[in-house]
């Protein structure tokens, strides 16, 4: 198979390591060009447990600079949330028709974007519960690993062929042919862990371990159990069991928000908190541990982002 990988982060380094170590070709789009030679000269190094790997891709563009097609069969987009539309639209031209498009990002709205942008029969959503964080351009550590889910809004997309490629990469996956609860599932996950995560600037586990931050989870699950309610969200039994199971297996990784701010880039707060907001003022449901998470968030973005 052939993959071009939109964003070369953390979760899009992961992938293209894992597809091209199990012999698929693998492409990057990036947007900084300083990217560029480091990747073609160094490669992406992985590092999981005691062990890392160096692995190079078959090829490194500019987003923006793109002059000639790529023969790919999929590309999946894994830019922040809010750059992922775009990214679909600035790929598009440049790939076969038939080629399918993989979103994985957090929230509800970019997969729902790149699918009016691309067409529902050629877009999947990868909803993926392995974790990992970059700490260098290029490289990254693998910090945990779950069970991903493989999904689209097509009733009749074919994801067999999907699930075979990635759980021969080594993704423990399955397919859930309901979009939106999948995609709800993943959305209550982060609503908890990325915003303590990344307002106390602690990995998961501390989530967990430390008593005060455990409190503060306690709280805002019953808040997600109540927007979760109102949703009749088929899983909303169960939220609380896995969140703490997404904690525990990701234990010892910092979330994509809590990167972003070390980073100094914009969060995806607006997909995760602020979407949950949006629902719960729909529902007329009180989330005030949400909403004061959401403030803080942004009240740090701003120290940065002029």
């Amino acid at each position: 198979m052939k993959f071009l990988i939109v964003g070369q982060g953390s979760i899009g380094s992961m992938l293209g390591a894992r597809l091209k170590k199990r012999g698929n070709d693998v492409f990057f789009v990036v947007r900084n060009p300083i990217r560029i030679p480091i990747l073609e000269r160094e490669g992406i190094v992985i590092f999981e447990k005691n062990k890392h790997e160096v692995i190079k891709c078959d090829g490194v563009y500019q987003f923006a600079h793109m002059e000639h097609p790529l023969d790919v069969d999929y590309v999946i987009i894994a830019t922040k949330s809010f750059q992922a539309n775009e990214a679909a639209k600035g790929v598009k031209d440049f790939v076969p028709e038939h080629a399918g498009f993989i979103t994985v990002q957090n929230g509800i709205m970019p997969h729902v974007e790149v699918s009016k942008t691309v067409g529902e029969r050629r877009h999947f959503i990868l909803s993926l519960y392995d974790s990992a964080f970059s700490f260098s351009l290029n490289q990254v550590r693998i910090t945990g690993k779950g069970e991903n889910i493989l999904s689209s809004f097509s009733p009749v997309a074919n994801l067999k062929e999907l699930e075979k490629v990635f759980r021969h990469a080594g993704f423990d996956i399955k397919v859930n042919k309901d979009a939106f609860t999948t995609l709800y599932r993943k959305l209550f996950v982060n609503v908890v862990i990325n915003p303590v995560t990344a307002i106390l600037k602690i990995k998961n586990g501390e989530l967990i371990r430390n008593r005060y931050a455990s409190e503060i989870v306690k709280g805002l699950i019953e808040d997600v159990i109540n927007v979760a309610e109102a949703l009749n969200f088929k899983e909303k039994k169960i939220l609380k069991t896995l969140i703490f199971k997404t904690i525990e297996k990701t234990a010892d990784n910092k979330s994509s928000m809590l990167q972003d701010i070390e980073w100094k880039r914009r969060t995806e707060v607006d997909d995760i908190l602020g979407y949950t907001l949006d629902i719960a003022k729909e529902y007329g449901v009180v989330a005030p541990g949400v909403k004061n998470l959401y403030l803080m968030v942004k009240a740090i973005e701003t120290q940065y982002l002029k």
